[in-house]
């Protein structure tokens, strides 16, 4: 499952970068639980304006459907190959590995737990009042990727 992004125009601003980053993570996260499932391999897809494309993926210890778990996964893979002031054309989040979403629980952390619950309750006033009725403060900024012109590319 994922979600990518061609930029209207090339882009270099590493905060505008991560701002998107995050955005994908977080309708792949979405997908993912309203598909029910949980994913252990987080990619990202990478593409410079002369149309040379990179894949990066990491497994991660537990199959996750979390926007920050997903998000860090793939902010990290970004920042190991993207240097300062490379251009963008297109970036993508994906999720693969997919089963139902089960973790092993640990003895003091339920983070997660909570986690999952306020998404939930996200997802829920997303689909009744719409995708912009809740978003992030520092995406703001940001009202829509298709302000700066951001072409969707449709990935599932």
């Amino acid at each position: 499952m994922s979600a990518e992004l061609t930029f209207g125009r090339d882009l270099s601003d590493h905060d505008l970068l991560c701002r998107t980053l995050l955005q994908l993570s977080e309708r792949v996260g979405s997908r993912l639980r309203k598909a029910m499932v949980a994913g252990r391999t987080v990619r990202i897809k990478l593409r410079w304006p002369d149309f040379t494309t990179l894949t990066r993926q990491t497994r991660l210890v537990q199959p996750t459907d979390q926007d920050g778990e997903i998000y860090r996964a793939a902010l990290g893979l970004f920042n190991r190959v993207w240097r300062e002031g490379r251009m963008v054309r297109l970036l993508g989040v994906g999720v693969s590995d997919l089963s139902p979403p089960v973790r092993q629980l640990t003895l003091f952390d339920h983070t997660w737990e909570k986690d999952g619950r306020l998404l939930q309750a996200i997802d829920d006033i997303r689909v009744r009042y719409g995708s912009d009725a809740v978003r992030r403060a520092g995406n703001l900024k940001l009202n829509r990727l298709t302000d700066l012109g951001v072409e969707d590319d449709g990935s599932s």
